[in-house]
């Protein structure tokens, strides 16, 4: 069903993405969008640099369906970019995982846009130590055709990090 998986690049680099993540990303990508033909699904990891992060999907997992122009040229425009998020910075609205990361809630890209072609769910991961609230990514799924909504495919996310001990906020709209 999918021609690409894995990572996109080898590297002698380990990837700092939290273990636990790995199984929400593939456990989501199965239950979530397995029976979709025309999606793909990605995770950007966060680190962070003082008071700023940079998100990156780099040596991460991904799936991708096969023949499907416009979702490899859209994985293609993120390996090249490196998301900026902080408290002072304006984050590229193309890039909406920044924007997720950044306000730290959930984003989708709907049908209800006229101008929207792919259709796009962007969900911050949050790992917890004590109390803190910590970003450790965001999983973002893009879809070939918008959805009228991503609310049923949020919700499936939100239910797997919650079995993992890990969380997302809600979902607002743009």
């Amino acid at each position: 069903m999918y021609s690409r998986y894995g990572r996109e690049r080898k590297s002698s680099v380990k990837s700092c993405l939290h273990p636990d993540t790995l199984i929400i990303v593939w456990q989501m990508v199965l239950q979530a969008v397995g029976c979709q033909t025309r999606t793909s699904t990605e995770y950007w990891e966060y680190k962070q640099s003082g008071h700023k992060g940079r998100l990156t999907v780099a040596d991460q997992l991904f799936v991708s369906s096969r023949n499907r122009r416009g979702l490899r040229e859209y994985r293609n425009r993120c390996l090249k970019k490196k998301v900026s998020v902080g408290p002072d910075t304006e984050v590229d609205q193309e890039y909406l995982a920044g924007l997720a990361a950044q306000k730290k809630v959930a984003f989708e890209r709907t049908s209800c846009d006229p101008d929207q072609i792919l259709g796009q769910l962007v969900v911050p991961v949050f790992s917890y130590q004590g109390a803190d609230e910590k970003l450790i990514g965001v999983i973002e799924l893009t879809t070939f055709f918008a959805k009228e909504s991503y609310e049923e495919d949020f919700n499936q996310i939100q239910s797997l990090l919650q079995k993992e001990s890990l969380a997302t906020t809600y979902m607002a709209n743009i």
